[in-house]
């Protein structure tokens, strides 16, 4: 018997789901009603219409809309008794698969300058010192656009050096996304390009790295922004990005953590919906570990201000680069913050972090070379 529900995108096995077509555009939300976020449910069987808010708004923090098809049945017994009486499935053609977007990476390569008009670079420098997030560019191949006004380029790389996409992000001198009626302004470079007869599949921000560093526990975040910040102060993890609450932390996309010893550090308010993603990830995983850090010790205040990790550890350290004064070492700074915030202490020993020393951070491969 084929399953009747799903809220993933894949059309093979069941026969309620989310509909997905790349080349039709997002819906209003009839909750929040911002523009191009919702998405309807369909049925692939062709029995059986929707009304227009059955499906679920990408905001699902500030919004959280998502009504099932298990919900409105539910409420309409009369529909559910009609479909499960009905002894033949209709089939419904499916469209061709088409095949994955790969992108050029001389492409990638021509967007990893123009750092002095990168606010988010520049951001960064102000708190860690220019070489030092330099190399974190390079090494997690983030560029810039000359979109919006200097935007941040987050390519997406897979394991096997393959450049999927590149998400396009706006920031702010304060590091922070700048947003448009609540939403962040952010664009894909295979929309800019509109590379048709492909279709977009996501990986990891960082995955490139899992080949390099094949002995190293990974670290899950949401934001590609955090990934980076986090590399920095705890080199001794890989620290790789979902993209989102969602974004490519599914099944398919995870395979590439076959074998490895993984731990999901989600945003507040996304303790729960990780754990379940967890127990996807625990067949494919050697280990698999939810840190509850955030969420046991953020105040209302954190939470109302959607406090992620790379907020966090930013609060602890923020004191500007001053090149008048001493330079101090990293062991230093680690020594300083861990004296100085009793938070990061805490998280610093609920992850068993230390200090790494600038030569491993600087391990060879790690960082992108560029001519």
């Amino acid at each position: 018997m084929q399953k009747m529900f799903s809220v993933d995108n894949d059309m093979s096995d069941f026969r309620f789901t989310l509909f997905n077509d790349h080349g039709r555009k997002k819906l209003a939300c009839p909750k929040c009603h911002q523009p191009k976020c919702f998405t309807p449910y369909i049925d692939t069987w062709g029995e059986i219409h929707f009304p227009a808010d059955v499906g679920r708004c990408d905001h699902e923090s500030k919004c959280g809309w998502h009504y099932s098809p298990k919900e409105y049945l539910s409420m309409n017994p009369s529909f559910k008794s009609a479909l499960t009486s009905s002894p033949v499935r209709r089939d419904v053609q499916k469209p061709p698969e088409l095949p994955t977007l790969y992108m050029s990476p001389d492409l990638m390569l021509a967007t990893l300058k123009g750092y002095e008009r990168n606010a988010l670079f520049v951001f960064m420098s102000g708190i860690i010192g220019e070489e030092k997030c330099l190399e974190i560019f390079r090494r997690y191949n983030v560029g810039t656009a000359n979109l919006m006004g200097g935007s941040t380029v987050f390519w997406q790389v897979d394991c096997h050096g393959r450049i999927r996409t590149g998400k396009v992000m706006q920031y702010g001198n304060d590091g922070h996304r700048v947003k448009e009626d609540g939403n962040a302004k952010l664009t894909w470079v295979h929309t800019i390009r509109k590379q048709n007869g492909y279709q977009m599949r996501q990986c990891f921000f960082g995955e490139h790295l899992l080949s390099q560093f094949p002995n190293r526990t990974i670290i899950l975040v949401e934001s590609e922004k955090s990934a980076l910040i986090a590399s920095h102060f705890f080199p001794d993890y890989l620290w790789l990005a979902t993209g989102g609450c969602n974004g490519c932390l599914n099944a398919t996309a995870s395979q590439v953590f076959k074998g490895r010893d993984v731990k999901l550090l989600p945003d507040l308010d996304k303790t729960d919906k990780w754990r379940e993603k967890a127990e996807m990830l625990r067949p494919i995983c050697r280990s698999v570990e939810v840190l509850t850090w955030l969420t046991d010790r953020a105040t209302e205040a954190q939470r109302e201000r959607g406090l992620d990790v790379a907020d966090f550890l930013l609060e602890a350290v923020r004191q500007p680069v001053d090149e008048q004064q001493e330079v101090m070492t990293d062991q230093q700074v680690f020594e300083r913050m861990m004296a100085e915030n009793p938070d990061f202490r805490t998280f610093a020993e609920a992850l068993e972090l230390e200090c790494v020393t600038p030569h491993r951070i600087n391990e060879p491969g790690a960082c992108a070379t560029l001519e």
